[in-house]
């Protein structure tokens, strides 16, 4: 049950990392006085670790699946 909360949590945090570096790539607005340059290499950064931790967890919950059914 908690590796259930784990992994949830998890995946909802990669997708909030995705979310939000879109959000920052795209928009018009400038965010905190931060140059339109400097925000789109941030938002790109967000995706990528985003990325990045979505499929870290996946990765990690397809491992605890086979261990389980073993």
């Amino acid at each position: 049950m908690p590796s259930r909360i784990v992994f949830f949590f998890g995946l909802c945090m990669a997708v909030l990392y995705i979310g939000c570096g879109v959000f920052m790539f795209f928009t018009q607005r400038v965010i905190v006085g931060m140059p339109s340059n400097y925000q789109k290499i941030l938002g790109g950064g967000f995706v990528l670790y985003g990325a990045f931790r979505l499929f870290r967890y996946f990765k990690n919950y397809k491992q605890s699946t086979d261990v389980e059914q073993d």
